[in-house]
């Protein structure tokens, strides 16, 4: 699966915006299945997690749920992968940070973290579910905290010698992780990935991967499981595509930026994060926006963008400076992923930010 760089045909569901913390838990769609229900009984099982590098920049954002004694969160692999730190916000509330993992499963993008606190766990299910089974999905999809959608379970898909359970239920990025429950409230699997160019593409891992992760727990170091392949093209994107020239209105909550193309193919559909920090030097990021600018950039080219934001102005008692010497917050800007619109048909030197 192609997670970042390049045509982007399967993605990951990670974040491509956030949502503060404030935002209440959603309900988006009338079931077939006492969905209301269901949701109202597992919300308090399901938590956002956040990953972040060893300089404190966010990675990425995704769900996970409680399962086993409610001391273990199953999440997707992808969520975790690259981080330093990895923090995780219940529904209810408080945010608590990971020290160990007790499983890891690479080939099926799966993870067991362990929780120093106790949450509610959810009862995996001991069968497959059948093709046209009605089922729903709780997560964060855009960062919108405790999100349901329904569905049915649409195919039974093997590749690779592996399975995906294909579902209806509409899952966005932020939904990685997310936990798949069928009408008697227990997981079937987990929310994984989402095929683009088509509709209701979406896919789940079996809970019987979970299962076999979980059966011998083996307690890591978070830092010893999430350092793999995708770190050198998280670095390289960094540097190809970077942002500069920002500015931020905190009266009227806009945030502008160019971002600029180094690399020697043209991109578009740029996502970015921008991660506020308080002016005063803290090192925990107070609000997070996450960007898309679905501008063509070619080679060596600038786009502008700009992008508005209430939470800004609600917080802007004056203009925030960039450079942290005034203002309420400083602003650091992290690349997520672009799509390569058209290779390069032969090398060319790539130019040096001046």
């Amino acid at each position: 699966m192609n997670f970042l760089g390049g045509p982007r045909f399967i993605i990951p569901l990670l974040l491509v915006a956030f949502a503060s913390s404030h935002l209440a838990c959603a309900v988006s769609a009338e079931p077939s299945i006492d969905a209301k229900t269901l949701f109202r009984a597992n919300k308090e099982s399901v938590v956002l997690i956040m990953s972040f590098d060893k300089n404190n920049q966010p990675l990425a954002i995704g769900s996970g749920f409680f399962v086993d004694d409610g001391r273990i969160v199953i999440t997707n692999y992808h969520v975790v992968e690259g981080a330093a730190v990895i923090k995780i916000k219940m529904c209810s509330g408080p945010v608590v940070s990971i020290v160990n993992a007790v499983g890891v499963d690479v080939r099926h993008d799966l993870v067991a973290l362990e929780v120093p606190l106790q949450g509610k766990p959810l009862l995996l299910a001991k069968r497959k579910p059948e093709v046209g089974e009605d089922i729903i999905v709780i997560g964060n999809p855009k960062g919108l905290e405790g999100t349901l959608s329904t569905g049915i379970i649409s195919g039974l898909r093997d590749e690779d010698g592996s399975t995906y359970y294909q579902i209806t239920a509409p899952i966005s990025p932020g939904s990685s992780g997310g936990p798949i429950i069928d009408a008697n409230g227990e997981v079937l699997g987990v929310s994984t990935f989402q095929i683009t160019g088509g509709q209701n593409l979406n896919f789940a891992m079996p809970f019987s991967y979970v299962l076999g992760m979980i059966s011998s727990q083996k307690k890591r170091p978070v830092g010893l499981i999430t350092g793999t392949k995708h770190q050198t093209t998280r670095k390289s994107t960094a540097e190809m595509v970077k942002v500069v020239e920002p500015f931020i209105d905190g009266f009227d909550g806009v945030i502008e930026a160019s971002i600029v193309n180094y690399t020697n193919s043209t991109i578009r559909d740029i996502r970015l994060i921008a991660v506020f920090y308080p002016a005063s030097g803290g090192r925990d990021p107070v609000y997070y926006m996450v960007i898309q600018v679905e501008d063509v950039i070619p080679p060596n080219l600038v786009t502008r963008f700009e992008k508005e934001d209430k939470v800004l102005e609600w917080h802007g008692q004056n203009t925030a400076n960039l450079q942290g010497s005034k203002g309420v917050w400083i602003c650091q800007f992290r690349i997520l992923d672009y799509e390569i619109v058209e290779e390069a048909t032969s090398p060319s030197e790539i130019p040096t930010l001046k």
